[in-house]
């Protein structure tokens, strides 16, 4: 009990020896002024690479310009190219003549991006760019063409495996690159 009293009185005296006697004391500190979190600027999605294109902006596909890029008789490599316009300002701008023109000359850095943009996604690949149907000659009933990866070469056609603008063609028919907007073009093959 003994041991108990003289921790009472040492904090009774440590107690009167703080801050006693003297009126004047440390001075608090400043307590921290609340300030409300700021809200974060809203931003813009970042636009994919894929499609990235400076201005002038394209239009929507107004046309195609399809050729063959490689002939091997039954066996046909054809590309196609994205035509935007009317828009005489449009291509002036881009140092082309007429108010129909390509989206980029093929020198130009954003060709390919450019294009994905005006054209979008194909429906049956989901790459960039056109989605290919055939026609047999005679015939009437647009077909889609085959996959990259099949590997037969009957009449019809199949998607390129590198590039949505290419396609392979075998065989007489119709082939027609279509923009999502749904723009198809056509070109025959005899």
């Amino acid at each position: 009990m003994k041991h108990v009293s003289v921790i009472a009185l040492l904090l009774c005296v440590g107690l009167l020896g703080c801050g006693g006697g003297s009126s004047t004391g440390p001075t608090p500190s400043p307590s921290p002024s609340l300030q409300p979190t700021p809200t974060p600027s809203p931003t813009s999605t970042p636009t994919p690479a894929a499609v990235a294109c400076n201005p002038p902006l394209p239009g929507p596909v107004s046309a195609w310009r399809v050729k063959i890029q490689v002939d091997q008789g039954y066996k046909k490599t054809l590309d196609s190219r994205a035509l935007v316009g009317p828009d005489a300002a449009y291509c002036a701008a881009l140092g082309l003549p007429g108010s129909v023109c390509v989206v980029r000359e093929e020198t130009d850095p954003q060709a390919v991006t450019c294009q994905n943009r005006t054209v979008g996604l194909a429906k049956d690949t989901k790459r960039y760019g056109p989605t290919w149907y055939w026609v047999p000659k005679g015939g009437s009933e647009p077909q889609l063409c085959r996959p990259p990866g099949d590997p037969g070469q009957d009449a019809g056609c199949k998607n390129h495996p590198d590039n949505q603008y290419f396609l392979f063609a075998f065989g007489p028919g119709t082939f027609s690159p279509c923009a999502e907007n749904g723009v198809c073009g056509g070109f025959v093959v005899q």
